[in-house]
């Protein structure tokens, strides 16, 4: 599945898409193409046994920062 995760990523892109922060801009080349996925459908939602193809309809890609505080939300879908 990581794989798949990685291939994904790189077909969203590095921005983040809830404030387009490009770490590469920021921190050179040890910030290209650095970006974290975020489930849409948490994977502790998934049963044991579901396999199943990921999209790219199934992350967005968040800075860190922001993906920290979507995990502290109740409701992270919005």
């Amino acid at each position: 599945m990581k794989d798949q995760v990685v291939h994904k990523l790189k077909k969203l892109g590095f921005l983040c898409q809830s404030c387009n922060f490009d770490c590469q801009q920021i921190y050179g080349d040890i910030g290209k193409e650095y970006i974290e996925a975020n489930h849409l459908a948490p994977m502790s939602e998934l049963k044991k046994v579901e396999t199943r193809k990921l999209t790219k309809k199934d992350f967005v890609v968040l800075f860190s920062n922001r993906h920290r505080m979507i995990h502290k939300l109740k409701d992270a879908s919005d």
